[in-house]
């Protein structure tokens, strides 16, 4: 059965157990959380760990998207504070 989670994302960088196929759908901010939302088939068993890294950004800001996948950008404080999140790849 395929199914829709929600994982609230609160550290820097964060690693959550998925089943094979796993889709990352959306980033976004919800009652000022940050969350991601992803399809998984829950008839799989968890077998894949989906590694989860959170940029503070501003104009300017450096980072390192080695081995970094863009899965979304969330906004907090009406705007203020823009964050950017990424999947790391698994070679």
């Amino acid at each position: 059965m395929t199914t829709v989670h929600k994982y609230e994302l609160t550290k820097k960088c964060q690693k959550f157990a998925m089943p094979t196929g796993y889709k990352v759908l959306s980033v976004n901010a919800q009652q000022g959380k940050v969350c991601m939302w992803v399809q998984v088939d829950t008839s799989v068993l968890p077998n894949e760990v989906l590694t989860i890294h959170q940029f503070m950004t501003g104009e300017g800001f450096r980072i390192n998207p080695d081995g970094l996948e863009f899965i979304g950008t969330y906004f907090l404080f009406g705007g203020s504070f823009v964050g950017h999140v990424f999947r790391e790849l698994n070679f």
